[in-house]
């Protein structure tokens, strides 16, 4: 099996102590079988833009270009049309439905379902409605 992961679950390396299932979950699968969507990359970086410091005194701009981006090389999927398309579709359906904040929730589950990946997240609801596999390692779901 092959995971997306979702900025909640890849932020949850940046704490101290990381949520045991999460960390229990991460070293049980093979790390080559993990993923980024650009969109998490983007959401990392906002974050950072409005913090630097994580509360644990991580610096995160050093987290993010010397260790995640590096980590993760070769395995962060970008947009292509088959995605676009897609991630155009969910973003309809999310609209339709009153949700208009999930922009990149959509980019992911968009992601997920193209190249046949499990999201792994903690936010299952977010998912749910946009038809993709997911996998919630703080509660085993």
């Amino acid at each position: 099996m092959r995971y997306l992961l979702d900025t909640v679950a890849i932020s949850d390396f940046t704490k101290i102590p990381g949520n045991p299932g999460v960390t229990a979950w991460i070293g049980s699968v093979d790390e080559d079988d993990t993923f980024l969507s650009v969109g998490v990359v983007a959401e990392l970086r906002l974050g950072i833009q409005n913090r630097s410091v994580n509360r644990h005194g991580i610096d995160l701009e050093a987290w993010l270009s010397q260790k995640l981006l590096p980590r993760f090389a070769g395995r962060i999927i970008g947009v292509d049309p088959m995605v676009a398309d897609v991630w155009g579709r969910n973003l309809h359906f999310l609209r339709a439905a009153g949700r208009v904040d999930y922009v990149v929730d959509a980019l992911i589950a968009a992601t997920a379902r193209v190249h046949g990946l499990v999201v792994v997240t903690r936010n299952v609801r977010d998912f749910a409605p946009l038809g993709v596999d997911v996998l919630n390692p703080w509660t085993d779901e």
